[in-house]
């Protein structure tokens, strides 16, 4: 026997909390332990160095309820390979409580895991009930399994009575017998009114009440992963006898498997099986391993296991197990055929539904299951309501972003100023102008008319008169430097100069040598008669925008000044005719460019947001595990949510479509029933896709990301706030394959144009967005269904 420092040191190693299997990577003693694993070194095996084992069909026993046979898991690849379970076999009879006991890290929550199904074995093989697990013979996952998981796996926002509906619904339970059920479970394990929810309870009652999750249908497998942590020792043992009382029941004859950290409360099972560094050190009943080992409490035998499992460990020769003296041989653990029987009792079972067939009919593959979705759509709308801010929140999202769009997108700069420098005038100012005919009398030899000196006045400041001051407000300066020292300084967004003699420069080029004699234009009376702008161009909106409207204040002015003369104004109008448009106005905005646009891609992102996290939180939180276990399939968690997803995505489309076309007046000018629907599309679209999000991401900060770095390239490439006309050739191709870019084509048809449903342009959108979501909810499935 070691000494008493080197058996302490072994013990801290047996119970110590973080297993040394879980470092990044392997120690000396890990690579020699996982070699052995690959040569089959197993405790339960006396046999030399030999290949890893053949894969061996299993001969299903009717009195076995599950069995390992030379089982391997590893988790990591590389050098971070660690290995898990290590060759292990076990046997666990019908009927039967098996208590596994071990330090944490030794691969007890793995091999559960594999028992309902939720993990697959690296090598060997494991059956439950005589099938693989998830396969209808074993009926796991499914309604003949209770699974309790380490962590609390309950919905916060339930309360206890909505936890055992739920879990009642998905396992096919009748009203009253979930009402019969949870009145019993209440009592037993000491919960408080069903009315409180789980999440204001205690750590002890919160572990009661996903016990009683676990009981409620009574299961022919019980899975509890340390069920009794935080309970106080009276109720513990309230738990042991009810566990004893429903394994030895006929017509129940429930086999359980239980970890636990408590060992002596372990004796209690039937069986129990020791674990340390993925293989079984013994398997036995508890009476026969005290009495085999020869020690006072099950606490001392798996401590002298556990040393003789290290001398092991330290032996030069690896490869090779040293011959010991039977019984106390730590290679060969207690046979259970010898220890343990299933009882016979006779118990009323009268009104019972036999065990076989509710295992038979429940199939856990059956691909959508009315009752679970019926749990499933319920524990959705409760969740929601439960969230009514958060719900609130996000109707009051759209509104809002459908009035800031209208308020501030799409309307003309107002309030721009403009440095105004006018040498026409002596005081640089404008105190009067003409507004009345400019022409004298007629020079019949030349054809030119004289300059009208009654009305003598500056032609720049009645220019100046034609700009609308709530978009221009001229600013006038003394001198050319000083105007464009304030423009350089972004005081103002340019620099207008009439230069010295303007009026007279445009007279002559207008009414005078212009007609008579055209040849004596020179250059200097040309550039007199110009209005010289410099602008700053860096906005380039608000630079259109002054350009727009000074040739717009310029076309007014010529014409009033033809007018006052009598002369036809159109010669002031540049000599093409814009007749009425096919579609739209002849003054269109912005905003009813990029409206169509804004209404899908809220409606979009708003449902991208809706689901991007929805399997993340409950696969972080462990309720997606125990949904798994209990039967649920991939396929109907999908559709949950995208039913109950759908409810909120239908208020926030009617919001949407009635801010912007009833409140803010976008025109509407095609059917309103195809404006709906595709909006409606484009949501379930966005939904799929933040299922997507959601299925791939394992939290919340990566699942926001990749929505967030989706955002911008539908925005920005779907034809929302640019042509695609103007985007480069190679570029407009890769538009093309997005969602949302023939969805806004079509919806742009439908609100500007007109169109219906049999315009190609429209239905293609339609096309698109359905081949999308089929595309992203299939992908979602199989995702959700790999990463089970």
């Amino acid at each position: 026997m070691p000494s008493d420092k080197k058996r302490d040191n072994i013990e801290g190693n047996c119970f110590s909390e973080a297993h040394q299997h879980t470092q990044n990577s392997l120690t000396h003693d890990q690579k020699i332990e996982e070699e052995t694993c690959l040569v089959e070194k197993s405790p339960q095996v006396i046999s030399p160095k030999r290949k890893s084992p053949k894969k061996t069909k299993m001969v299903s026993d009717p009195n076995t309820a599950i069995s390992f046979e030379n089982a391997y898991k590893q988790y990591g690849r590389g050098s971070r390979k660690v290995p898990v379970l290590c060759g292990l076999n076990m046997t666990i009879p019908k009927g039967a409580i098996y208590g596994l006991l071990g330090p944490s890290g030794c691969g007890k929550t793995t091999l559960l895991s594999c028992i309902v199904g939720k993990q697959r074995l690296k090598s060997g093989s494991v059956t439950v009930f005589g099938g693989k697990p998830g396969s209808a013979e074993s009926g796991v996952p499914g309604t003949r399994a209770g699974y309790m998981p380490q962590e609390l796996a309950l919905y916060g926002e339930f309360t206890i009575a909505e936890t055992m509906q739920y879990f009642g619904r998905v396992y096919d339970l009748t009203a009253a017998k979930i009402r019969e059920r949870t009145e019993f479970l209440l009592n037993f394990l000491d919960l408080p009114k069903e009315r409180r929810l789980i999440m204001n309870l205690s750590g002890g009652q919160q572990r009661r009440a996903s016990l009683a999750a676990a009981l409620l249908h009574e299961p022919e497998l019980l899975i509890l992963d340390e069920p009794t942590v935080g309970v106080d020792p009276l109720l513990r043992q309230c738990i042991w006898t009810h566990l004893l009382e429903i394994s030895k029941a006929s017509h129940l004859q429930t086999t359980i498997v239980i970890t636990t950290h408590y060992i002596e409360e372990a004796r209690q099972a039937n069986v129990v099986g020791m674990m340390r560094f993925g293989k079984l050190l013994a398997e036995g009943s508890p009476a026969k391993l005290l009495e085999l080992y020869h020690m006072p409490n099950l606490e001392d035998v798996f401590l002298h296991l556990c040393l003789g499992d290290e001398e092991q460990r330290e032996t030069e020769n690896a490869n090779k197990l040293q011959d010991i003296e039977s019984p106390k041989s730590v290679a060969s653990p207690v046979k259970v055929d010898n220890d343990f029987h299933v009882p016979e009792v006779q118990v009323e079972t009268e009104g019972r539904e036999p065990r076989q067939e509710r295992g038979q009919t429940n199939n856990w593959c059956t691909f959508l299951t009315p009752h679970r979705m019926r749990a499933l759509l319920a524990k959705n709308f409760i969740r929601m309501w439960r969230n009514i801010g958060f719900l609130i929140f996000q109707f009051i999202i759209p509104t809002v972003q459908v009035a800031l769009f209208c308020l501030a997108i799409g309307r003309d700069p107002r309030d721009l100023t403009l440095a105004v420098v006018n040498e026409d005038v002596p005081s640089m100012r404008c105190p009067r102008f003409t507004t009345g005919c400019i022409l004298g009398e007629k020079d019949d030899f030349l054809g030119a008319y004289d300059f009208n000196m009654e009305h003598r006045a500056n032609l720049s400041c009645r220019y100046l008169s034609y700009i609308d001051e709530a978009i221009i407000r001229p600013k006038f300066f003394d001198s050319l430097e000083e105007a464009e020292l304030a423009a350089k300084r972004g005081q103002h967004w340019g620099v207008m100069h009439f230069k010295q003699n303007y009026t007279l420069a445009l007279f002559e080029r207008l009414f005078g040598l212009a007609l008579a004699n055209p040849e004596k234009l020179t250059n200097e009376t040309l550039d007199l008669s110009e209005i010289h702008v410099s602008l700053d161009m860096t906005n380039q909106q608000v630079g259109y925008t002054i350009q727009l409207r000074l040739s717009e204040a310029y076309e007014k002015f010529a014409q009033s000044l033809l007018n006052s003369c009598n002369f036809p104004k159109e010669l002031a109008s540049l000599p093409i005719a814009f007749e009425e448009p096919i579609y739209g106005s002849n003054e269109p905005t912005f905003t009813e460019f990029m409206a169509p646009g804004v209404i899908l891609s809220i409606t979009y992102f708003m449902a991208v947001g809706l689901t991007a996290l929805s399997f993340i939180i409950e696969r972080k939180e462990g309720l997606l595990d125990r949904s798994w276990v209990a039967g649920v399939t991939a396929t109907e968690v999908m559709l949950a949510h995208v039913v109950a997803q759908f409810v909120v995505m239908v208020v926030q489309v009617a919001l949407v479509l009635v801010f912007m076309i009833y409140v803010f007046n976008v025109p509407a000018e095609g059917p309103l029933i195809w404006i709906i629907l595709l909006t409606i599309f484009q949501g379930i679209c966005g939904m799929s896709f933040g299922l997507v999000i959601s299925a791939v991401c394992d939290n919340e900060q990566d699942a926001i990301q990749l929505a967030l770095g989706s955002f911008y390239p539908n925005l920005l490439l779907s034809g929302i706030i640019w042509p695609l006309e103007g985007m480069p050739e190679g570029l407009r191709y890769l538009s093309y394959i997005l969602p949302q870019t023939y969805a806004c084509e079509a919806m742009r048809g439908i609100l500007s144009r007109g169109w219906g449903i049999e315009w190609m342009q429209v239905y293609r959108g339609y096309l698109v967005t359905f081949a999308w979501t089929i595309f992203m909810l299939i992908l979602s499935a199989v995702l959700l269904k790999i990463r089970r």
